[in-house]
């Protein structure tokens, strides 16, 4: 039978022979610019640009190099130097780590080196191309293990930013349960860092005047919004797999706990999110609004989200007037926010702000309501 780190990366070679030419056509170019930035951190992105054309034998057309360097956060030479020391050491660590034949290294501190460096480094507070970066760096350091050497340069050739951090993650962790360093993670660890994944509570800043580069912008935006879904439907269809050895009630409560990560203030309240994004763009819909080609499969994926959520079972608990009245009895199903009953058989004007959540009759999360402000003003 194969190891978890032998599936993982089966598993990933078919996401490169699932991805159309152009994504992986894109991959590509961006392999070629992190090597150029690897080995000349100093060039300027002109010199990165003329370096592609001479690896590619044409000039690329739909590649901004200066983009890239700017959502990185890459876009001046004494950041890329500072970035390349980091990723190059970075990259040792992982070399070692994977191949501790090459010298007296201690696995163990390995493993918490690059537990600081990446497992615990969320995707949003670092430069995109990061864990492409160090799977190339640490590719260049020495030959590649037998066992990794077959599938691991397609891998981080040919996948894009998003879904090679998650994958170096879960690698990592696959490598230190071989070793013996952890054990290996629940079904609802592995919820967990889909949904910490997944879930980015805010986005990359980046402003610019210019429309061709806030269409490429717009994109990327939407490259990372597109392999975040697949990424999910790959992940929860082998969650869905794995918990059906499980009694059913085990597996609605290990469901039920990925959601309710999913739906906390920490990531931003997603499952409510998602719900009125839906409901904004069916508005802009009978309007007539027709969305940019750039960004139209955003919609779709905002669709394709909440059917998935109707087809598990998971529905809204609230679906009625945005506003009610109630008793301190049914504020109990409730997170309410205003000021305190004073007697049991006192009502409450409140707005719904979020409907709850639940799966079959395991409940994800309760409703949020507010008192109005009207109700307020009238008893001060």
């Amino acid at each position: 039978m194969l190891s978890g780190k032998d599936q993982l990366l089966m598993k990933y070679a078919k996401y490169v022979d699932r991805r159309s030419p152009h994504r992986r056509e894109n991959s590509r170019m961006d392999s070629y610019l992190i090597e150029a930035v690897l080995e000349k951190p100093e060039y300027h992105p002109r010199q990165y640009l003329e370096r592609l054309e001479t690896i590619t034998g044409r000039k690329p057309l739909f590649y901004n190099v200066l983009l890239n360097l700017r959502i990185n956060r890459l876009d001046n030479p004494t950041k890329r130097s500072a970035w390349v020391e980091e990723t190059k050491k970075t990259a040792k660590y992982l070399y070692y780590y994977l191949h501790p034949e090459t010298g007296n290294h201690d696995k163990r501190k390995l493993y918490e080196r690059l537990s600081e460096r990446i497992l615990k480094v969320p995707y949003i507070k670092k430069p995109m191309m990061d864990s492409k970066a160090v799977l190339i760096a640490m590719s260049r350091i020495g030959p590649l293990r037998e066992d990794l050497s077959e599938r691991l340069p397609n891998i981080m050739k040919y996948l894009d930013f998003g879904t090679l951090e998650y994958f170096l993650k879960a690698f990592i962790d696959e490598v230190a349960f071989e070793y013996g360093l952890r054990k290996k993670k629940s079904i609802e660890e592995s919820l967990d860092d889909l949904a910490s994944f997944i879930a980015v509570p805010e986005k990359r800043e980046y402003e610019t005047n210019d429309l061709q580069e806030q269409n490429d912008y717009l994109r990327q935006e939407n490259e990372d919004l597109r392999s975040g879904l697949e990424i999910t439907t790959q992940e929860v269809e082998e969650f869905r797999n794995n918990i059906s050895l499980f009694r059913e009630e085990e597996k609605k409560l290990a469901v039920s706990n990925f959601f309710q990560s999913l739906n906390c203030s920490q990531y931003g309240y997603l499952l409510d999110q998602m719900a009125y994004s839906e409901k904004q763009l069916q508005m802009l819909k009978e309007k007539g609004y027709q969305f940019p080609e750039e960004v139209e499969s955003i919609p779709l994926t905002i669709r394709m989200f909440m059917r998935f959520l109707k087809e598990y079972g998971i529905f809204p608990i609230e679906t009625g007037d945005s506003e009610r009245e109630i008793s301190l009895d049914a504020c109990q199903n409730c997170d309410y926010s205003g000021s305190p009953f004073l007697t049991e058989d006192e009502k409450k004007n409140v707005r719904i702000v979020s409907s709850g959540w639940k799966i079959g009759d395991i409940l994800i999360s309760k409703p949020r309501v507010e008192e109005t402000s009207s109700a307020r003003d009238s008893l001060e």
